[in-house]
């Protein structure tokens, strides 16, 4: 953590403080828990956490996010004919935890096979600078296209016209982006960090984070099956449309505070807070 800190702001912190400062912040964390009357976790991986920190089981509620529509509508997935090659999209904050360098490192990689493949990245970030400096010394400026942060309504056009999304987070709860991913029918490579194996099922090429040889394996073995790669999309696209609607978050939230308005659930609930 201190050596972390160090790289990102420059300024050298004694490790013995950050240690300090993280049990103070591990104390501080058990008593705000324990006055919580129910934990609303958008994975099972946050839910498992929870569990290993201590948290009364019993209080903990997994309900994954639902995917608003009102500014994300899905568009038929149809890559450009004429266009040249393989594209893949990125969609992601441009920061160190995103793990777009691991991605550029891979792409090294597959070009050695597939030498007219592309990626877009979509998004922006303070990682920016050190990425595209890290794309120059890769030789991959003329591959590679940063197009900054776009907006919602965007994306579905995005996704449609992308042969693969690469999903190369190092750590995730619960993402959107993976999960407009399965809804638009977009083949993905990912990581398994966080819910995001939750999100896909079988429905994703799904490879360890930080490692860019794995990362370059998936994704050649994405582009070496067609119909398989198709198949797994399809998958993705029927989890979502069973377990991610926006409807159902909303409708199974709404029960959990239902549930503790009730004045014989109230009653159980020692020292939560009302």
């Amino acid at each position: 953590m201190a050596r972390g800190l160090n790289n990102q702001t420059g300024v050298r912190f004694p490790v013995p403080l950050v240690s300090l400062v993280l049990r103070g912040a591990w104390w501080a964390r058990q008593r705000i828990l324990q006055k919580v009357a129910r934990f609303i976790a958008p994975s099972a991986a946050v839910a498992r956490s929870l569990k290993e920190s201590g948290f009364p089981t019993d209080r903990i509620v997994t309900i994954p996010h639902g995917l608003p529509q009102g500014d994300f509508v899905v568009r038929p997935r149809q890559p450009i004919p004429d266009r040249r090659g393989v594209h893949l999209l990125c969609v992601a904050r441009l920061v160190p935890n995103k793990g777009v360098q691991y991605l550029l490192e891979a792409l090294l990689q597959v070009r050695q096979v597939h030498p007219d493949l592309s990626l877009t990245v979509a998004g922006d970030g303070k990682y920016r600078l050190e990425l595209e400096q890290l794309c120059a010394s890769l030789g991959l400026t003329a591959a590679v296209r940063f197009i900054g942060d776009q907006p919602r309504s965007r994306l579905p056009e995005l996704y449609a016209e992308a042969d693969i999304l690469i999903f190369p987070s190092l750590s995730e709860v619960f993402s959107y982006v993976a999960l407009e991913a399965a809804a638009t029918g977009i083949p993905v490579v990912a990581t398994t960090v966080g819910g995001t194996p939750e999100i896909f099922g079988d429905g994703a090429i799904l490879v360890p984070p930080m490692d860019a040889g794995a990362l370059a394996r998936g994704i050649l073995a994405a582009l070496s099956d067609p119909t398989a790669t198709a198949a797994r999309a399809k998958l993705a696209k029927e989890r979502y449309q069973a377990y991610f609607g926006f409807e159902t978050m909303v409708d199974r939230t709404e029960a959990v505070y239902a549930e503790l308005l009730d004045p014989k659930v109230e009653g159980t609930l020692v020292g939560s807070v009302r």
